[in-house]
């Protein structure tokens, strides 16, 4: 089973909108998608299947062209592709509000760029289905206009960051039929590490806290690591 991320592009997604999370998440469930969940009210949605992303891609965007009676563009990436997405990232020196992933079904041409217009003092880089743009100045006011970006789902660069934090480490299925995380064990980070007035007792519950957090499903382990962050902030406070 692969754990997928999907985007949806025009579309609003809010409670009294065209498209509620609750009825999405029922899509995704009617289409036989496992451990279906929406993060807040954003047009995105993890999922698992076993089916190819192409596949993902083309019946989930018949399944909403058939609920909203208009098409519904659909950008699907992997657990592990969108995180590696943030590492492409090329202007993480920047203020991460200004700075936004524009996610496209296919590799951007090479001249991309070279067809935008109304640019100012924004930056962009083209990756390998996104396109990166940067705007020192603010989004709201940037008549920056894209063609190959058309078609695209534009994210704030902090916001994907977010969202793939609550989504959390791949899952693959086992021989056995559980559910297991890809993420080995050697690449836990000891964050305790770098706060030395923490004592040897309290590091040890604070680790035990972070080992809990992380072995949860996405929403749990979100609210978790929230508890555990605010758990920090107490004890350096004593």
């Amino acid at each position: 089973m692969t754990r997928y991320i999907a985007l949806l592009r025009a579309v609003n997604v809010g409670g009294t909108g065209k498209l509620p999370m609750a009825d999405l998440k029922s899509i995704c469930e009617d289409l036989g998608f496992a451990r279906v969940e929406t993060y807040i009210a954003s047009g995105n949605v993890v999922f698992e299947s076993k089916a190819a992303p192409s596949k993902v891609k083309a019946e989930l965007e018949a399944r909403l062209l058939e609920y909203a009676g208009k098409q519904i563009g659909v950008m699907v990436r992997t657990a592990a592709e969108m995180r590696t997405v943030l590492k492409a990232n090329p202007f993480r020196d920047g203020e991460g509000k200004y700075t936004y992933a524009i996610f496209l079904d296919h590799r951007p041409p090479h001249e991309a760029l070279d067809h935008v217009t109304g640019q100012s003092d924004e930056k962009m880089s083209l990756g390998d289905r996104e396109i990166f743009v940067h705007y020192p100045s603010g989004m709201g006011r940037s008549k920056l206009q894209i063609p190959a970006a058309k078609t695209g789902r534009r994210n704030g660069i902090k916001a994907v960051s977010a969202f793939t934090d609550h989504v959390g480490p791949t899952l693959a299925h086992s021989g056995d039929g559980s559910v297991a995380s890809e993420r080995p064990s050697s690449m836990r980070i000891d964050v305790i590490a770098p706060f030395p007035d923490i004592g040897g007792g309290t590091a040890r519950h604070l680790r035990n806290l972070l080992a809990q957090a992380v072995s949860r499903g996405p929403h749990l382990r979100f609210r978790g690591l929230q508890f555990f962050r605010q758990q920090i902030a107490r004890r350096l406070r004593q």
